[in-house]
């Protein structure tokens, strides 16, 4: 089995997950800066999305969008995984 073509499928939720919870995303807030500059997020964008990594109004509506998942702080730019 080759693993590597895995990650042209991985969705960005599942590459945002695993990097906010390294940053303490599971029971703090992470500054969007933070998850910005976090390797394997710039990875995603570029490699796999062949764009830049998104600005701070685009992580706004993402997060303001997947609710269900984030407990997003939009008027400071954090984020953490709701539990």
């Amino acid at each position: 089995v080759d693993y590597s073509s895995m990650f042209k499928y991985m969705t960005l939720e599942e590459v945002l997950r695993p990097a906010i919870a390294a940053l303490g995303g599971e029971r703090n807030y992470v500054d969007i800066a933070a998850i910005r500059d976090d390797a394997n997020v710039r990875r995603h964008f570029q490699t796999i999305l062949k764009k830049n990594v998104w600005a701070q109004d685009d992580f706004d509506t993402y997060f303001c969008g997947h609710y269900e998942h984030w407990d997003y702080d939009q008027q400071h730019g954090r984020v953490r995984i709701r539990s």
